[in-house]
């Protein structure tokens, strides 16, 4: 299928039931088609969606690429335009471009959604589209999760593990509950990676314009309270097919309270406690009932603070500090669902 690049194609493509002729159903290919942001963008050294392309690479499926903005509904047909890459033979963490296409998502075997926020009316319209291969092509994670529960909102359906919080549009609710607590978090809710995460403590000046300004940046905020164990009880839990895997312990940099990689956190060896065991059985009923393959799980001091099946990552360090392949754990669950004919038989896929 051409990529149609201006006005005037358009207006000859709708009159030409060709246009979408050779992207029509068809056998199931080897392929992974990967939603995601671009790849120009990627830190390869800890991303965490290359690392689980290379790993399907590796049992023999074509990646393809494609960014959220050229994903389109045709009719019924769900179509992406994007780029087929391969291991680059220069640098094993990059990919080569092989060839830019036009794929119809129910040919391929799976897709699996790695974008990250902002969370958005543009990420929702996504999962809305998507959500219609279900039954068709296996995506994960599910769409509907996604858009359901996304990560700030997930710890609020536990509120036995849920810190004092608040979610709101309220600027004058902010104040009420910072008076309450003293210290608190601002976080955007749709947001990720420590981005624009503030502190304020009822002693701060300038209060009033500080919550002016963050309310009609962000709209939507949570505010939870400051929870000093951050500097030293602060976890991240990783979930693979419903299964816990490990957690990580993540130590913020000097002179911050973030714990993310990206604002200069470490991540450090940890064990999870009684309490932190019960919270994992519950959310591992939870990521099966609602098909989420893949999800990082937030906690500081027993606490659930975040829930994260957006773009789950840090699988790098979490390989890195104990020798594992969580990547792999991945594809196995994909390929288990292959083999049960979740979607399709593995004695219909075709190689592309």
């Amino acid at each position: 299928m051409a990529r149609i690049k201006n006005f005037s194609q358009i207006k000859i493509a709708i009159y030409r039931e060709d246009i979408i002729m050779d992207i029509k159903k068809k056998s199931k290919k080897r392929i992974i088609a990967v939603q995601a942001d671009p790849l120009s963008t990627f830190v390869l050294e800890t991303d965490s969606t290359t690392l689980i392309a290379k790993a399907f690479e590796s049992r023999g499926y074509s990646i393809f690429f494609y960014e959220p903005k050229n994903l389109s509904l045709w009719g019924t047909e769900v179509i992406a335009y994007g780029t087929f890459v391969r291991s680059s033979t220069h640098d094993s963490k990059k990919f080569d471009l092989v060839s830019e296409e036009t794929l119809n998502l129910e040919d391929v075997v799976a897709v699996l959604i790695r974008q990250n926020p902002p969370f958005d009316i543009n990420y929702i319209n996504n999962t809305y589209i998507l959500d219609l291969l279900k039954g068709r092509t296996i995506v994960s994670n599910d769409p509907s999760a996604i858009r359901n529960y996304p990560e700030k909102f997930f710890p609020f359906l536990f509120h036995d593990f849920l810190p004092p919080s608040l979610m709101t549009q309220n600027k004058d609710d902010a104040a009420l509950f910072l008076s309450e607590h003293k210290q608190i978090i601002l976080k955007p809710f749709g947001y990720y990676g420590g981005r624009d995460v503030i502190k304020l403590t009822i002693d701060d000046s300038n209060l009033e314009f500080i919550l002016d300004s963050y309310f009609n940046k962000h709209n939507w905020v949570v505010a939870q309270r400051f929870l000093q164990e951050v500097y030293s009880k602060d976890k991240r839990l990783i979930f693979v097919d419903g299964k816990l895997v490990g957690a990580l312990g993540r130590i913020p940099a000097i002179g911050d309270f973030r714990t993310n990689i990206s604002h200069g956190a470490k991540n450090v060896v940890t064990h999870i406690s009684a309490r932190e065991q019960v919270l994992a059985d519950l959310l591992s009923e939870t990521f099966t009932r609602h098909n989420i393959l893949l999800a990082c799980v937030d906690m500081i001091d027993e606490y659930l603070i975040e829930v994260n099946i957006t773009s789950p990552s840090t699988l790098t360090v979490f390989n890195e500090i104990y020798g594992a392949r969580v990547q792999d754990l991945l594809v196995d669950a994909i390929e288990k669902r292959l083999q049960n004919d979740y979607v399709i038989g593995s004695a219909q896929l075709e190689r592309v």
